[in-house]
């Protein structure tokens, strides 16, 4: 008889209200150092205060992230599969991060412990709203009757469908993260420059180019939609911001202004994960398209 499987992601995913319950999706946390106090992030318990949280960014307060360790991973994983459950894992992108890579290494140690078990791992190759929709749809899989590892290869075939573009207000966040240099950072700020952000297909974050003003660097999030969309009829598209909810809707407008046959156009919020890397005022779109 086939072993039921619970679908798991980890704190970098973002959700809307109530998907996590929905869609009977496992996080796993991650923590966050708020200069010096640690806590954690579920993505689905409303225990962190978002408004504090960017207000504290605001302020100047550093936000620094944690791995998730193999052991934080072995403590989540065993009480799933000592209740005869198997485990998909949707993890945050491999290139941002290792925590993909301490799963698979508390995936070995289950594994001998746990005969005749089956822990998966998809490297989602994606992070924030993309995310999040590969794990619903995964959860949808599962409901439908899909098998554990056909429900992994779906997964490992479609991750790199969904497109992630955004951009943020403030450029010293992406310098202290190293996406970009001080010295761009510095120059970027001082003439008012916005970069524009796609995820690639190593699920790498680039700066694609950078724009004056805010309104523009919204323009161009909405261009790469048009431009990158496909079987736009009836299409969910997912906006997620950090803090900034008239922007999102400033770019939700544009999106609607382009007059494709899409479906709705829903917001949700950036958690603390990426937020801290992306800083307040980030706005992010994700889509489904041919490639990124």
């Amino acid at each position: 008889m086939e072993r039921p499987y619970v679908i798991v992601t980890d704190a970098a995913a973002d959700f809307l209200p109530g998907e996590t319950e929905k869609y009977k999706i496992d996080v796993v946390p991650m923590e966050i150092n708020m200069g010096g106090n640690i806590f954690r992030h579920y993505a689905y318990k409303q225990d962190t205060d978002l408004r504090k949280f960017y207000g504290q960014l605001r302020e100047g307060v550093v936000a620094k992230t944690s791995q998730i360790t193999p052991q934080s991973y072995c403590d989540f994983f065993r009480p799933v599969l000592k209740c005869g459950n198997d485990i998909l894992y949707i993890s945050f992108s491999g290139s941002l991060s290792g925590t993909c890579d301490s799963a698979r290494f508390a995936a070995k140690i289950l594994l001998e412990e746990f005969a005749g078990c089956r822990l998966c791992i998809v490297d989602s190759v994606s992070a924030l709203g993309g995310q999040g929709m590969l794990a619903c749809r995964a959860a949808e899989n599962r409901d439908a009757g899909m098998t554990i590892e056909e429900n992994k290869a779906w997964c490992e075939a479609h991750r790199l469908k969904t497109a992630h573009c955004g951009t943020v207000d403030d450029l010293m966040y992406l310098e202290r993260g190293g996406r970009i240099n001080a010295v761009s950072a510095y120059f970027g700020t001082a003439l008012n420059l916005k970069p524009v952000i796609s995820m690639d297909d190593e699920g790498h974050l680039p700066v694609r180019c950078k724009v004056h003003g805010r309104r523009m660097s919204l323009k161009k999030v909405a261009a790469y939609l048009r431009e990158n969309i496909e079987n736009p009829e009836g299409q969910e598209i997912r906006i997620f911001h950090s803090d900034c909810p008239e922007d999102a809707e400033t770019l939700k407008k544009m999106i609607l202004e382009l007059n494709l046959p899409i479906g709705d156009i829903r917001i949700g919020e950036v958690g603390p994960v990426v937020g801290s890397h992306l800083g307040p005022g980030a706005v992010a779109l994700f889509f489904q398209t041919k490639h990124r």
